[in-house]
């Protein structure tokens, strides 16, 4: 957990961006300042007076807000510390799934490691956007399935907890979250199921009703959500494959090129599902829902960013097939099927690696797809068309998506070249001017934490799985 916040902290840029940060911020604002949750600055125009948004990133902005000014930082600064604090939160939940489904010490802090650095989930820790919340959400989805299977009560609240953290980040959660993870919870603890359900409604219904009150506020509505007066189901526009493939496996945002460890999916597919089925379908129905859904969103590409952002958060999901992996490497003797397994797995990892490493340490509001899909944006004629009126027309969409498919483009190599010529760097601390120490200390502090954790016992622990 120290290494992951510290790889997060060092990488993160000395000021908060994007567009939908700054909604989130405007709107804890108004919160500390004026008791409102109104949106003041939008220059689309699609989040004012009220941001479309969860309210949870703006709760925890909230705190940056009222300690900033007696400490003397700027909130647009101590912004920058949420998700990298969130990501270790993440790794620690995923090292307790892990030890729960019986591996040693050293194994579950090797999973955590992999899906902490080695996915998408480093580089949006380096943003204030809200995937990173979502994410540690879904991991305590999962840890309350895993819990459980043995104590119903304690793991429905456990399972309810992630839900409602999951869904105060983003609304899509309700839909892609909540069923998944509560109807898991439920089947892994039967005969104890009623006490499960029970714990998993109480632990969620905070967030359902700050939901309901938060919505009520902006829309006069419980049940409503929506840009500005936009219906979100006209949002749906984008030719289902068109997305699919910008998903998966586009040179702009797909994600077996940005996340090439995905593909331990396949690799421990079966003796994920030998080991329990229950919770290898969990984790594919919490990442395919992810891409059917996005698939057809009008702005699937996710706008600035690394790679898919809106599969970020099912990258917890990954946690079975990376586990059985894991679990196989220091088997010995090993069959053919399992040697080859690890190889490919190693290779796949270490590639993924350096993919989130670049994409991280680099500032990819430059990056040439970018500027090409604004420059065609700014090609198409607005007509005086509202904002989201006007991005969800065919010429629209066209102008937003080609660049995302066109491999000359390709923002991996783009980036890669960028950071080896020390340019475009976004950490505060990479910078040529930035005096070395901090940076050391850092390296220092990361090192004897990853050190430590691998160190522990290697005794291998049948804390609730039944199987090894």
């Amino acid at each position: 957990m120290l290494a992951v916040l510290v790889a997060g902290v060092v990488l993160s840029p000395a000021i908060m961006w994007g567009y939908d940060s700054d909604i989130a911020r405007q709107v804890a604002h108004s919160m500390v300042t004026e008791r409102t949750f109104r949106v003041y600055n939008d220059g689309l125009g699609i989040n004012v007076p009220y941001a479309s948004y969860g309210i949870g990133l703006s709760l925890l902005m909230v705190i940056p807000e009222l300690v900033g000014s007696p400490l003397g930082r700027s909130p647009l600064t101590l912004n920058t510390l949420i998700n990298p604090i969130l990501l270790a939160l993440i790794a620690l939940v995923i090292w307790v799934s892990a030890r729960r489904c019986g591996v040693t010490t050293r194994q579950a802090t090797v999973v955590s490691l992999c899906l902490a650095l080695a996915t998408p989930l480093l580089p949006y820790a380096t943003t204030t956007f809200s995937e990173i919340g979502v994410s540690l959400g879904v991991a305590m989805g999962i840890l309350g399935i895993l819990i459980a299977k043995d104590r119903g009560r304690v793991g429905g609240l456990i399972a309810g907890t992630g839900i409602g953290v999951a869904a105060l980040m983003r609304p899509d959660s309700f839909l892609l979250v909540a069923p998944v993870v509560a109807i898991g919870a439920v089947m892994a603890s039967r005969p104890q199921w009623r006490t499960a359900m029970a714990g998993v409604a109480i632990a969620a219904m905070p967030a359902i009703a700050i939901t309901a009150l938060y919505n009520m506020a902006r829309f006069s509505s419980p049940l409503t959500s929506q840009y500005a007066g936009f219906d979100l189901s006209d949002s749906f526009v984008t030719p289902f494959w068109t997305g699919f493939y910008g998903l998966t496996a586009s040179p702009g945002r797909g994600i077996i090129l940005y996340a090439p460890i995905v593909l331990s999916v396949a690799i421990g597919m079966r003796w994920a599902w030998q080991r329990s089925p229950l919770l290898t379908t969990v984790c594919l129905a919490l990442l395919v829902s992810r891409l059917l859904f996005y698939a057809t969103w009008w702005s699937w590409a996710g706008g600035t960013g690394w790679g898919p952002r809106f599969l970020v958060p099912a990258m917890p999901a990954l946690l079975p097939f990376v586990l059985e992996i894991v679990r196989r490497l220091e088997v010995k003797p090993r069959s053919t099927a399992t040697a080859t397994a690890s190889l490919a797995f190693a290779g796949l990892l270490v590639v993924s690696l350096g993919i989130q490493v670049v994409g991280a340490a680099t500032d990819v509001r430059g990056d040439g797809v970018i500027v090409e899909a604004l420059r065609r944006d700014a090609l198409v004629p607005s007509g005086d068309l509202p904002f989201m009126t006007r991005a969800t027309t065919s010429p629209m969409l066209a102008a937003t998506t080609d660049p995302f498919m066109d491999w000359s483009l390709f923002p991996i190599r783009e980036n890669a070249q960028e950071l080896l010529k020390g340019r475009t760097l976004m950490s505060r601390y990479l910078e040529p001017r930035v005096r070395t120490l901090p940076l050391t200390l850092a390296a220092v502090i990361f090192l004897v934490g990853l050190s430590a954790a691998l160190s522990k016992g290697n005794r291998p622990e049948e804390l609730s799985d039944g199987q090894t």
